[in-house]
């Protein structure tokens, strides 16, 4: 027996094991085949259990999982309020004059309007993100260190139609029987709606802002990001309803790369050439100016580009509107506000716009409280023409998820997130709204902006500051359709008496 298996004459113990070798013609006999046959019988029985078990486990995961990635901004909420145990969510210690959450007599409901199947998808409020990432009217904390976009673009030159003969404004005059002009600011990123309420509204609006042009490295412009038949479009009802159209001139929000050029005396001169072509060329009323933000060691550097670019567009008969962060005072509580000098822009500017929103940002809170609005406003009148100032209102609000995490919130969704969670809606002396709710363990909280609460900020104005030169609305199509019938209403200048 032991020369057999030396030599491979007899069966093998294991037939997976690798160290014998049989003969060809060996055939193992009946019972070694039975064993091996209820072997891969029962190796068969296994894996297919498996593969069922498993499918049926893995179809269970994955349902489950999509289910968590559909509402994952709520689903995080037990950590997030492990980490943060020391927020209180049923009390606020923000200044009682200008906000009260006890107020009894704001509680209102959400707009009844019906939305479309598009608005209704959205059942969980945006994601939010550190303050420091949003770049507009960011006078808290913006990013110092951002870079100018390498992307192509294209130049719009084949696609924005000229126009010879643009209308004759002067700096103060407007062309209807309004009490402040009402400028609004056209956006790219969101252009079939702001279109549509361009066209319904347009009666009321003296002054568009669009298209957005972005300063390059070398002094000449580039068109932004944005449909190439949609500037016809707008020509044609900006020429209807007699508006002035002026392109917002930005800067990438690239602080180094506007410094050099600032600094830079032919760079400088580049670009005042650059907009001066694109303003014949394309019949522009004018242009507004819109560097943010802007290095503090920069102030100089920038009033003298403007008083120039100035005098070379009222040598036309052109507008030139700068807008500037809100402040209460020369030097601000940031750089980016001390960088600007609103005596010397004021004199040189037909208007300044101040975007008076953001005041709440690392915490929730109002976007611009009465009180601070005033403080504002009272610098403003000590250093520019009360004529040339513009007063920038913002149509939409914040939802925070967290202290510096915040996420821009639009009359629309803030509506969708009331009726989905049937919250009451609250009013501070501001006549801003804000909910809070509890989803999962996480705390919410919205502020954001309606009719009320425009309504309260217009009429405050023209209590107040009845010589203001106008208003300025950011941004079409974020706002509550109602404002258009109650700026009509606030609007109209009062009747002579005989």
């Amino acid at each position: 027996m032991e020369q057999n298996r030396r030599e491979g004459s007899g069966p093998l113990r294991n037939q997976y094991h690798l160290q014998g070798s049989k003969p060809e013609t060996d055939v193992p006999a009946p019972s070694s085949r039975r064993r091996r046959n209820r072997r891969i019988l029962t190796v068969l029985i296994v894996l297919f259990l498996l593969v069922g078990l498993g499918g049926r486990w893995a179809d269970g995961f994955f349902h489950w999982n999509g289910e968590r990635e559909t509402s994952k901004t709520l689903q995080r909420a037990e950590k997030r309020t492990e980490h943060h145990p020391s927020r209180d969510t049923s009390s606020d210690e923000e200044p009682a004059d200008w906000w009260d959450p006890s107020d009894p007599n704001t509680a209102a409901q959400a707009d009844p309007e019906k939305e479309t199947p598009r608005d209704q998808e959205i059942q969980a409020p945006p994601a939010t993100g550190p303050s420091h990432r949003i770049p507009h009217n960011n006078w808290h904390n913006p990013d110092m260190n951002r870079h100018h976009s390498f992307s192509p673009r294209k130049s719009p030159e084949h696609h924005i139609p000229a126009r010879l003969h643009p209308p004759d404004l002067s700096p103060v005059a407007s062309p209807n029987n309004r009490q402040m002009q009402l400028s609004v600011r056209f956006p790219y990123w969101d252009e079939k709606k702001a279109l549509d309420r361009l066209e319904k509204m347009a009666e009321q609006i003296d002054e568009l802002n669009y298209p957005w042009l972005d300063v390059q490295a070398n002094g000449t412009l580039r068109l932004r990001h944005g449909s190439e038949k949609l500037p016809a479009r707008i020509r044609s009802i900006v020429d209807k309803h007699r508006m002035r159209q002026l392109p917002v001139i930005g800067s990438q929000y690239a602080p180094g790369q506007i410094h050099r050029l600032l600094q830079d005396p032919k760079k400088r001169d580049m670009l005042t050439r650059e907009i001066l072509r694109w303003v014949e060329h394309y019949g522009y009323d004018g242009v507004e100016i819109q560097f943010q933000p802007l290095l503090p060691q920069d102030r100089k550097s920038f009033v003298e580009f403007v008083q120039n670019l100035s005098r070379h567009l009222h040598e036309k008969d052109r507008w030139l509107s700068i807008a500037v962060h809100p402040k209460t005072n020369d030097a601000g509580i940031s750089p980016v506000q001390q960088a600007q000098d609103w005596k010397s822009l004021g004199e040189a500017a037909d208007s300044v716009k101040i975007m008076a929103y953001h005041y709440s940002w690392n915490k929730e809170g109002p976007s611009a409280p009465l009180s601070w609005m005033e403080q504002v406003l009272n610098y403003a009148l000590q250093t520019i023409p009360a004529k040339k100032i513009n007063v920038s209102l913002s149509g939409h609000g914040y939802i925070w998820s967290d202290p510096d995490q915040l996420a821009p919130l639009s009359y629309s969704e803030a509506q969708r997130l009331i009726r989905h969670h049937q919250l009451n809606v609250h009013r501070g002396k501001s006549g801003e709204p804000w909910f809070r709710y509890r989803d999962d363990g996480e705390t919410w909280i919205g502020y954001y902006q309606d009719a009320i609460g425009y309504r309260t900020k217009f009429q405050f104005l023209k209590k107040q500051y009845p010589k203001l030169g106008g208003i300025t609305h950011w941004y079409l199509g974020a706002e509550d359709p109602k404002i258009w019938r109650m700026i009509e209403q606030e609007n109209r200048k009062p009747s002579k008496k005989k």
